[in-house]
């Protein structure tokens, strides 16, 4: 039986504070305030191709076989560094309507949401309409300087065009040395729109390793190495307001490299969104056990994966014919989840249960998360949950936990755990606070439902 927590939703609600640095001689006395976009939806679930519902397998491994899942998950918009920590370090750019170069081009130092930043910027003497782009990081503040910009005023509708190359790093460090390209656009902001938001997306996509449940030597893993073929690294990025992961356009040109790295928890390659369906992309495995290596066959990543996007996390995990995992799907709208479903990502039809919890959490000065004031999914003051028709023919509610009735064929769903949940409340109840909530699932195979749920007792039929 394992355990994986979800985080589902997140809710920033924060306030501007103002510095008192600018030029005077260039730009007036208003100061021009940001906020770090206040909703984002991540959610961990198995990918859209159908062709990806089962497991690969890799080979074997002594008496066991050894395969290959993968989930697709939504990039939250604080995991924004290599090491998915807090960013400090930003490029603000701005332009006027009829000019191509930046009135504005500097780098700017937060860390708290942008509820302060420096040095601050002030809005110009002649005019106060500005399109702004924001980036991190900023490597000598040109990373991110565009090659083209387009503006379409009457619709507020603002494009930028950038080109990037993936650096490739010495042998097996890749991963060590690639960013994570995050970016924001702020088209037709003024005076009187003040605070400028900045909704925040990843242009690349994340691919993660890791060693699940690989037989009973896998306490013995002393090296994992993970090696990317043929995968295309040099591109040039179109983006368009309002800035969504849709609205982000690659095309890339037929430049191929070869990445590796040694398997690392929560270090993954930062690659170009490109297609997999067509190419000659692949991977290749190998794991050191004791003085023994193991090296499986090369695979085509395209029997597992059809397509990278951008500000998508996919994670492939090595286990054993028999581990039990779960993962779940949602649909994500304004301050709304619904749809909620979890999916037996296990290679045994298994029973399911979940959990909803959540509480209300800031970040010190020290950078550490802690939980600022509890929250009840029950509270109707918060927000609604509505459970749906039928609800109590496919779950039951026992001592916290929804148990669903039918046991869950691999690569099969559940009956949705509730219609939708609708956050109500506007106004956090500590400032600066972040609403969390996630969806904790357990599963089980079903001839040992008796043993882990005493509690549950499944219908007959």
């Amino acid at each position: 039986m394992r355990r994986f927590l979800i985080v589902i939703m997140a809710l920033m609600i924060s306030s501007c504070v103002r510095n008192e640095l600018g030029d005077r001689d260039l730009f007036s006395n208003s100061r021009i305030e940001f906020v770090a976009s206040d909703y984002e939806v991540a959610v961990t679930r198995a990918p859209d191709d159908a062709e990806v519902a089962a497991p690969l397998f890799i080979g074997m491994m002594g008496t066991d076989s050894i395969f290959l899942t993968v989930t697709e998950e939504t990039i939250p918009p604080r995991a924004v560094t290599k090491s998915e920590g807090s960013v400090e370090e930003f490029s603000i750019v701005g332009f006027k309507d009829d000019d191509q170069s930046p009135y504005v081009n500097l780098k700017v130092s937060t860390e708290n949401n942008w509820v302060s930043y420096e040095p601050a910027l002030y809005w110009p003497y002649r005019f106060d309409e500005l399109h702004f782009f924001a980036s991190s990081p900023n490597e000598n503040n040109t990373l991110f300087t565009p090659v083209s910009y387009t503006l379409d005023s009457e619709n507020d509708n603002f494009g930028v065009v950038l080109d990037y190359t993936v650096p490739a790093g010495e042998e097996n460090q890749s991963a060590d040395v690639q960013v994570d390209l995050i970016y924001a656009i702020a088209p037709g902001q003024t005076k009187e729109n003040s605070p400028c938001e900045l909704t925040f997306v990843h242009l690349l996509s994340s691919v993660e390793f890791q060693i699940g449940d690989v037989g009973d030597n896998t306490a013995d893993i002393s090296e994992a190495i993970v090696v990317l073929n043929n995968v295309k690294s040099t591109g040039r990025c179109t983006l368009e307001s309002p800035i969504t992961a849709e609205n982000i356009t690659w095309s890339l040109n037929e430049n191929l490299e070869e990445y590796s790295k040694i398997v690392e928890p929560g270090l993954s390659f930062k690659v170009i969104p490109q297609m997999i369906d067509g190419s000659e992309i692949s991977f290749e495995l190998t794991l050191k056990i004791g003085d023994v290596t193991h090296t499986f066959p090369s695979k085509l990543m395209k029997d597992i994966t059809s397509e990278w996007k951008p500000n998508k996390k996919y994670t492939y995990t090595l286990s054993k014919q028999g581990e039990v995992k779960v993962a779940v799907g949602a649909t994500a709208g304004d301050h709304t989840i619904s749809g909620v479903s979890i999916q037996n990502r296990g290679f045994n039809t298994s029973y399911i249960r979940a959990a909803i919890v959540g509480y209300w959490s800031v970040v010190d000065e020290f950078g550490v998360e802690v939980a600022a004031a509890s929250w009840d999914i029950n509270d109707t003051n918060v927000g609604t949950l509505v459970k749906g028709t039928g609800w109590g023919d496919h779950w039951v509610e026992i001592d916290g936990f929804y148990y669903h009735l039918s046991p869950v064929a691999p690569s099969g769903y559940t009956a949705p755990l509730f219609d939708r949940y609708e956050l109500k409340k506007i106004t956090a109840p500590v400032s600066g606070s972040e609403l969390k909530i996630s969806v904790v699932t357990q599963a089980v195979e079903v001839g040992r439902v008796a043993d882990a749920w005493p509690e549950f007792t499944p219908p007959s039929n």
